[in-house]
């Protein structure tokens, strides 16, 4: 996470599973490529991208971590 100015600039929240001992990505939450949005990730790789419009990183951040809590 990086902030400037008390706002939050960037921000990466993973959420990972361990399947036959080894760690396997789930879902993640993070601004990179511009814009905020969650990735989640299946068995084969693939990657869906949900954009997550109408909020600001701090309120990104804050969805996302409480999502990750409750599910």
């Amino acid at each position: 996470m990086r902030h400037e100015g008390g706002k939050i600039v960037f921000f990466r929240v993973p959420y990972k599973t361990r399947i036959n001992d080894k760690w396997c990505p789930v879902v993640r939450y993070d601004t990179a490529r511009g814009f905020v949005h969650g990735d989640l990730m299946s068995v084969n790789g693939d990657v869906k991208k949900t954009p997550l419009f109408n909020q600001d990183n701090n309120s990104a951040l804050t969805f996302a971590e409480n999502d990750l809590k409750s599910n």
